[in-house]
């Protein structure tokens, strides 16, 4: 029996076998660890007397749990499905609980000027400015943990813009609400039945092949979602791309080396800094009518509603321009 007779019988992925026992519903514990910024002196950067200082609080640790539904097989070798994530708090696994305060950004009130920054018309910046005075905004706000995570707190900014017909999704704002116990979006991949070379890569997503976020090349869905490789693709030490659905986009993950983890080996990869390095030709098109710093992920393209810009790995690869502004930890 050949190297390749082998691989199609014990790796393609089909109703009943113990692959698709294994990637129906993830086999081991994923633990997802969130930390957050307490911004200890937000009067005095009002004022512009101070710098901002920052202390880390966390990790606030939740089990992750992944479970494919709506699966449906297709004649052209792919599975369609549906990824439903679920998340359970482990207070063992917590430095704090989810009731701990903290002092931060309000960015219902930052998206919702950025997104009016280029209006060419007076009259929705204006609004916006009334709104805020309606409300009373300010730049920072407390609240605790379960509010700024899955549960969310009510939104005087988006409760009165709704009710100006400006399309806010929701009335309640928090960075992961509406993400436990759902999906997010339909994934078509390779099942291998015709062929291990594209074993696990994507098809499309949403019926699609492409994102309409960015412009050009950067739309294009590449790679795997992280769970099935072609066989011996680990083994080449190479780079991997996975389509992250967050994101809206491929990203690419560099070979860092070998590890061993309790008696395991193991290949570690990362998101380098060419990923976020939008000086590159290839990586412009990421960009919209300015590039951010190097370092930083711009998805407001991606995230209906929200204005924001994810930092990544804490400035250890993003631009100088953007470091030395506060007591950070170092990492």
């Amino acid at each position: 029996m050949t190297m390749s007779t082998l691989w199609a019988v014990n790796l393609v992925l089909e109703p009943g076998n113990e692959v698709y026992s294994n990637w129906q519903r993830a086999p081991v514990p994923i633990y997802v660890k969130y930390y957050f910024f307490n911004m200890t002196n937000p009067e005095e950067i009002l004022a512009g007397t101070e710098k901002a200082r920052l202390q880390e609080v966390g990790p606030y640790t939740f089990l992750e749990t992944r479970e494919k539904v709506n699966i449906t097989w297709n004649p052209n070798g792919t599975v369609s499905y549906r990824q439903v994530k679920r998340y359970y708090f482990q207070p063992d696994m917590t430095k704090g609980t989810l009731d701990d305060v903290i002092t931060t950004l309000n960015m219902p009130m930052i998206s919702s000027a950025y997104s009016v920054r280029d209006a060419p018309d007076e009259f929705f910046k204006e609004a916006v400015t009334e709104i805020f005075s309606e409300t009373e905004s300010k730049l920072f706000i407390s609240k605790s943990m379960r509010e700024l995570l899955f549960e969310g707190y009510e939104e005087p900014i988006f409760r009165i813009a709704k009710s100006m017909n400006f399309p806010v999704p929701s009335d309640r704002f928090g960075w992961l609400l509406g993400k436990n116990d759902t999906d997010d979006g339909e994934y078509t991949i390779f099942t291998g039945s015709k062929g291990m070379d594209n074993y696990g890569a994507m098809d499309n997503y949403n019926g699609l092949n492409a994102t309409s976020a960015y412009h050009g090349h950067c739309n294009l869905i590449n790679g795997t979602v992280g769970d099935m490789y072609p066989p011996l693709a680990l083994e080449k030490k190479e780079n991997l791309t996975l389509f992250v659905s967050d994101f809206c986009r491929s990203i690419v993950l560099d070979f860092l080396g070998d590890v061993e983890t309790r008696g395991v080996k193991l290949r570690r990869y990362y998101a380098g800094p060419r990923m976020f390095n939008y000086s590159s030709k290839e990586s412009r098109c990421f960009c919209d009518k300015t590039c951010l710093p190097s370092g930083v992920l711009n998805v407001s393209a991606c995230v209906q509603g929200e204005g924001d810009s994810h930092f990544i790995e804490a400035f250890r690869t993003g631009d100088v321009s953007g470091e030395n502004t506060c007591g950070c930890p170092e990492y």
